[in-house]
């Protein structure tokens, strides 16, 4: 089976709330469930958004590291990064690690339910 990596973050300033975060660790994990993966670990940040230098995300790269590379799975695109520019340069570094990036999908969680 594939390891994969759940990835949450939140800044200060867009604090949207446990239960959201709550809802977003379920559907990542549905999705996990629905693409047949192995969730290796779940990894949280609360930064600013410019950092790239997360605590939650070094690990989960480190983690996903020790298993020759895997899928990191986010509940929405902006959690990488603000800008589809940042995404794109977050996601070629995590290529070069062998870690995919895939966003969970509603229907997935609903498929997996």
């Amino acid at each position: 089976m594939t390891p994969c990596a759940i990835y949450l973050r939140t800044s200060a300033e867009e604090s949207r709330g446990e239960f959201a975060m709550v809802n977003d660790l379920d559907m990542c994990r549905a999705h996990a469930a629905a693409q047949g993966y192995t969730i290796v670990g779940e990894f949280n940040d609360v930064r600013p958004v410019s950092e790239l230098d997360r605590p939650g995300l070094n690990t989960l790269r480190q983690v996903l590291g020790q298993h020759g590379g895997g899928v990191m799975i986010i509940p929405r695109d902006e959690t990488l990064a603000p800008d589809a520019s940042s995404r794109d340069q977050v996601r070629a570094a995590l290529e070069r690690e062998r870690i995919t990036v895939e966003v969970a999908t509603p229907r997935a969680a609903q498929v997996a339910a």
